[in-house]
C-alpha cells in the first residue's frame, strides 16, 4: 500500500507529462520567417544582378524596372517550418496578415509569388516587379502580371508580406518589406513645334504642367524605321501623381526664347514645321514610349523649352515627339507628333562668298569693291527679310 506522499508525487508527474504533451507541440510550431537586411538584390529579367542606379535606392520600383521585366532575388530564412502550413507571399497597401483583406469581397491584397516559398531553412526566390504592382486581387490564386501594369502605378508604397498560412489563417511569425513604386512620369509638354537645319532638327515646346518632379525631357525621332507601338494602353492622366545621356543635343535657354538658333549665325532655319501634326506607328500621342525605343536626345531642366537634335539625315522626314521625365527616370506620355525634314541651309557668309566676295570683303589693291558691296547689301537685305518671315 503506497503512502499518501508517493501517490501525490505520481499525480504531480502525470500532470507534468500532460502539460509537456500540450506545450511541446506548440513550441515546435513557433515558426518564423526573416529576411536579412541585405537580402534584397535587384535582378534583370534573366535573374542576373541588375546594375546599380545613381541616387535611386534599391527598393524603388520604376517604369524602366517594370518595362524590362526586372525583379528581386530575395533571401528567405525560416525556422521550425510547420509542414502542414504554407509560406505565401502577398502584396498590398494594407496589413495582409488579416484574412479579411486576403479573401472575399473585402480583399485588398494579392499574391505576388506563384505557389509557396520552399520548405527549407534558407532559400532565394525571384519576385517579379510586375507581380508586386499587379493589384491582381484574385484570392487565393496567383495571376502572372504582364507589361500592361507598367504605366499604371502612380506613386505609392506597396508592402510584401511573408505569411505562414494554415487553413486560411496566418500562423507563426511573418516578415514584411516596403517598396516605393512610381512608374508614372509627368504630363506631356504642349505646343510642340519643329524647325530644321543642316542635318539637324530644332524642337521647341511648352514645359510640362508638373514641374516640381520633372527633371528632364526626352526627344524621340522616327524616320519610319522604328518598330510599331501597341497603343492599346494610353496613360490615364488622372492617375498621375508625379508633381540620360547627352545624345548630340543642346538645351535651349530655360527661361528665354524657345527658338534658340537663327539662320544668320548657325545655318539653322527658324521656320517651324508648317505641315501640322503627323502620325507615326512607333510614336503615339498620349502613350508612354516603350523602353525599346530610345530617345534621339535628352535635355535637362524642368523649365527647358527647346533642344537641337543633331546627326540627322538631310532629306529624310522625321516624326518628332517629346516626353517629360521625373526624378526616377520615368518618362511621361508623349506630346503631339510633328514632322520635319532636315535640309542644307545657307548663312550670310556662304551666300556672300558664292557671290564673289573674298574672305575680307576687299580686292587685292585694298580698295573697296563696289560690286561686292552692292552684292553684300542685297544679301543682307534678303537675309533680313527671310528672318522676318520666319
Amino acid at each position: 500500500m503506497s503512502s499518501p506522499v508517493s501517490s501525490a508525487v505520481r499525480l504531480v508527474r502525470v500532470i507534468l507529462f500532460a502539460l509537456l504533451a500540450l506545450v511541446v507541440p506548440r513550441i515546435a510550431l513557433a515558426q518564423t520567417v526573416t529576411i536579412p537586411d541585405n537580402g534584397y538584390t535587384r535582378a534583370n529579367g534573366d535573374g542576373k544582378t541588375a546594375a546599380d542606379r545613381n541616387n535611386i535606392k534599391p527598393e524603388v520600383i520604376t517604369y524602366d524596372d517594370c518595362a524590362n521585366d526586372r525583379g528581386y532575388n530575395i533571401v528567405v530564412n525560416t525556422t521550425a517550418y510547420d509542414q502542414t502550413s504554407e509560406l505565401q507571399l502577398w502584396a498590398g497597401t494594407q496589413d495582409c496578415t488579416n484574412v479579411t483583406v486576403r479573401s472575399g469581397s473585402t480583399q485588398q491584397c494579392w499574391r505576388a509569388f506563384p505557389g509557396a516559398v520552399p520548405r527549407v531553412a534558407s532559400s532565394t526566390i525571384n519576385v517579379k516587379v510586375r507581380d508586386i504592382l499587379s493589384y491582381a486581387k484574385t484570392q487565393p490564386d496567383y495571376v502572372k502580371a504582364g507589361d500592361d501594369v507598367c504605366a499604371k502605378a502612380a506613386q505609392a508604397n506597396i508592402t510584401l508580406y511573408y505569411i505562414f498560412v494554415k487553413g486560411g489563417e496566418a500562423a507563426g511569425t511573418g516578415a514584411n518589406k516596403v517598396f516605393t513604386v512610381d512608374t508614372v512620369g509627368p504630363p506631356a509638354p504642349t505646343n510642340l513645334t519643329t524647325g530644321i537645319g543642316e542635318k539637324l532638327l530644332v524642337v521647341s515646346w511648352k514645359p510640362s504642367s508638373e514641374t516640381t518632379d520633372t527633371q528632364s525631357y526626352n526627344v524621340y525621332c522616327d524616320d519610319g524605321t522604328l518598330p510599331a507601338t501597341d497603343a492599346s494602353t494610353p496613360v490615364d492622366a488622372s492617375t498621375t501623381t508625379d508633381a540620360g545621356v547627352d545624345s548630340g543635343i543642346d538645351a535651349g535657354d530655360d527661361g528665354g526664347d524657345a527658338q534658340a538658333f537663327s539662320a544668320s549665325s548657325s545655318g539653322v532655319s527658324t521656320q517651324a514645321n508648317t505641315s501640322g501634326t503627323c502620325s507615326s506607328s512607333a510614336l503615339i500621342e498620349g502613350t508612354v514610349p516603350p523602353a525599346s525605343i530610345k530617345p534621339c536626345g535628352t535635355v535637362s531642366g524642368p523649365a527647358a523649352t527647346s533642344a537641337t537634335v543633331t546627326d540627322r539625315v538631310n532629306g529624310v522626314t522625321y516624326a518628332v515627339a517629346v516626353s517629360a521625365v521625373d526624378q526616377y527616370g520615368n518618362p511621361g506620355p508623349l506630346s503631339t507628333i510633328t514632322c520635319a525634314t532636315p535640309a542644307p541651309t545657307d548663312d550670310f557668309f556662304d551666300l556672300y562668298r558664292r557671290s564673289g566676295g573674298s574672305a575680307g570683303g576687299c580686292n587685292e589693291a585694298g580698295n573697296g569693291s563696289v560690286s561686292a558691296l552692292v552684292v553684300l547689301g542685297a544679301i543682307a537685305l534678303a537675309a533680313f527679310v527671310r528672318r522676318r518671315r520666319a
